[in-house]
């Protein structure tokens, strides 16, 4: 007899795992499959999240924040850490199999009225179709749909209309597919803005980011929110999080935010605004001072920044960008005087990996080089040794170990030999995951 997890297994088979994003437009052969089935991204009002990082941390602020009113919510994000369903859940659980099946079924009856088979859709356009169609049949209150990469031409752009806009940090990455300039970057990211959505931009960006996307906003008669203008004041940081006094229906408002970085402040301030625009029309209940008090201390995000054990004291960051590096950089540097760094390092060879080095040529530490559990795109142990031998001068030691786990275990026995270790992972999705436990 075939269980629902048998057939789950026969059907993830089925899906491609080909990229097709830069190939073609692909927006408005997604919007005929939507169409042929039936519209579900309709059926409930959704937040669009877009940009290069903090996608992940916003939605979760957000989608807990909203599901501590009352409501349920779905998220679809990615990239999922240890099991793929992790990329769709309603109120922070996965897509469970029977569910997934199902709206399995019904993508591939409407892409069948369409004379189309899974050949034709990548992977990525794959899990936002099913997503769409299960927070539908789950009866979602909200649904938070984070863009994968790029904006105009992102699979979850082919919505056919969002309540919200959310951009958070926007800086170079993906080049290669998104343009060379910062300004090529933000218009294709911009360009998901809907009419008459309300448009939440991240408080820091760059000038001209801030210009086009405010710019675009008035072009589509959207309502542009920026961030700057919510006060939020770093009281005390550090790797377990910050404490923050922000100003919240004109009171101060104390705030720990568990989610650790001081990056994190900027993308609370971003939520803050989401808040206050979501209040004005709550569909349930609002977001009270009490609900973000006792939601911000209590989130926990699997592979940011994230505490994965005490002893020794072991930390992992799925960050793979310049951006996200110098976030690193800054959360560390407080550290080095008190503690000695052993840094687990491994990246994908389409990365910045160069600028990203470039980033911790001052931090002192001890280097371990490991290869990503991504045999066809990841940069093998030795040559990223090779790197960081040109790069880091402030290294104390820098060592090759292919096997991520074996990597991590030579950290450890490292450890047993310094008074007051640190281990930080780093540099690629596919290398964090392999030290973390996302049920944690």
């Amino acid at each position: 007899m075939t269980t629902e997890f048998d057939q789950y297994q026969a059907n993830l088979q089925q899906i491609q795992t080909t990229m097709l994003y830069g190939q073609a437009n692909r927006i408005p052969l997604l919007k005929r499959i939507l169409l042929a089935l039936d519209q579900p991204d309709l059926k409930y009002p959704i937040i669009h999240v877009c940009g290069t990082n903090g996608k992940g941390s916003t939605s979760l602020m957000m989608s807990q924040l909203l599901q501590a009113t009352g409501l349920k919510v779905g998220v679809f994000a990615s990239p999922a850490l240890n099991d793929p369903r992790e990329m769709i859940q309603v109120n922070r659980q996965f897509i469970d199999y029977r569910f997934f099946n199902q709206a399995f079924d019904q993508l591939a009856a409407g892409m069948g009225r369409l004379g189309m088979n899974w050949a034709e859709i990548s992977e990525f356009e794959a899990w936002f179709l099913i997503a769409v169609l299960y927070f539908a049949q789950a009866k979602v209150d909200m649904a938070i749909l984070e863009c994968g990469l790029g904006g105009e031409l992102d699979a979850t752009n082919a919505i056919a209309t969002a309540a919200y806009d959310v951009f958070v940090h926007i800086d170079y990455d993906h080049m290669a597919l998104l343009g060379d300039s910062i300004e090529a970057i933000a218009t294709t990211k911009a360009k998901i803005i809907r009419a008459h959505a309300q448009v939440i931009n991240y408080p820091d960006q760059f000038p001209v980011v801030n210009a086009i996307i405010e710019t675009i906003a008035r072009e589509r008669a959207a309502h542009y929110h920026s961030a700057k203008l919510q006060n939020v004041l770093l009281t005390k940081g550090n790797l377990d999080g910050s404490d923050v006094l922000a100003k919240f229906n004109g009171a101060d408002l104390k705030l720990h935010l568990s989610l650790a970085g001081a990056f994190q402040v900027a993308n609370l301030r971003t939520v803050l605004t989401f808040v206050a625009s979501y209040n004005r029309q709550p569909i349930q209940g609002p977001i009270t001072a009490e609900i973000l008090q006792n939601t911000l201390k209590d989130l926990r995000f699997a592979g940011r920044m994230q505490l994965i054990s005490q002893d020794p004291l072991l930390y992992g960051d799925g960050g793979h960008n310049p951006d996200a590096f110098a976030s690193i950089v800054k959360a560390l540097k407080p550290y080095e005087k008190d503690y000695q760094i052993i840094m687990v390092l491994g990246f994908l060879k389409d990365k910045d990996v160069l600028d990203n080095l470039d980033l911790l040529q001052d931090l002192k530490a001890d280097y371990i080089a490991t290869t990503p559990d991504n045999p066809q795109r990841a940069l093998d142990a030795d040559t990223l040794r090779e790197l960081m031998q040109k790069t880091l001068p402030a290294a104390n030691t820098i060592t090759a170990v292919a096997d991520p786990a074996n990597a991590l275990v030579y950290a450890k026995v490292l450890a047993q030999h310094l008074v007051k270790p640190l281990i930080f992972v780093a540099g690629s999705f596919y290398l964090v995951k392999t030290v973390v436990n996302p049920g944690e």
